[in-house]
């Protein structure tokens, strides 16, 4: 009998330091890529420019450096 991992046993996850345009870019394809735990910090956290995308792509927006 084999054993299987759990699903997300090897799921790489990512956090950016800083999540603007290039940031936001790299997030949507690693998204597509099947990365699915992404996290960021970006001192503009709270600003529409930095949540919204965060928001769509389905990355984890966190409250400080440590959280993230």
């Amino acid at each position: 009998m084999s054993q299987s991992a759990p699903p997300r046993a090897n799921q790489p996850r990512l956090c950016f330091i800083g999540f603007g345009e290039a940031g936001q870019a790299l997030a949507g394809g690693l998204r597509e890529a099947g990365i699915a735990e992404i996290a960021a910090f970006d001192i503009a956290g709270a600003e529409p420019r930095v949540r919204e995308p965060a928001t769509r792509l389905g990355v984890r927006l966190a409250a400080s450096l440590g959280e993230a």
